[in-house]
């Protein structure tokens, strides 16, 4: 069973400190001003095909609405646990959690554009880091929606999410 939680924008911000690392040629470009990169989850053509992915460059210009990405909240994990993702033709290890969270949230007939700290900055530049890093809560802010990733689902933790939204629906 998938463990999921949508929250809306603000709420969280998650602020990172590890790196991937890029086996291939880099997918990045510099952004431009009032840009961020959004990460397209394309759907597999089955279960077992490898994550396929394409980063596009959006302009978060438009202050008076939110845009029609999700950004996406996790915790980073071990650097030890990598796997595989392959983002515009390019070979990219990410942490085991993502690239859980990642084969959750794709579908098999919808690509999913979302925001993820991980892949949407580039780790290898210093600059655009700082410069991103700074924009996060607008990135938040600006996202149709939060997705919290709280890991596969262990033992109770689907009872302990039931409690929290009949809680959070006053049926309690």
């Amino acid at each position: 069973m998938i463990t999921t939680l949508l929250l809306h924008a603000p709420h969280f911000l998650l602020l990172s400190r590890y790196t991937f690392h890029l086996t291939t040629m880099s997918p990045y470009t510099p952004l431009p001003k009032g840009c961020i990169r959004l990460l397209r989850l394309l759907p597999p053509p089955d279960d077992k095909s490898r994550t396929e992915c394409q980063l596009i460059t959006y302009s978060l210009l438009d202050s008076r609405r939110t845009h029609s990405y999700e950004a996406l909240s996790y915790v980073w994990g071990s650097e030890e646990s990598k796997e595989p993702i392959w983002v515009d033709g390019n070979k990219l290890s990410v942490g085991g959690n993502l690239y859980k969270a990642l084969s959750h949230l794709r579908d098999c007939f919808v690509e999913r554009i979302l925001w993820i700290d991980a892949i949407c900055i580039n780790q290898r530049d210093d600059k655009e880091k700082g410069h991103e890093v700074q924009s996060m809560a607008k990135i938040y802010a600006k996202a149709s929606h939060v997705i919290a990733w709280l890991g596969e689902a262990v033992d109770n933790s689907n009872s302990a999410l039931e409690v929290i939204l009949r809680a959070a629906k006053g049926l309690m």
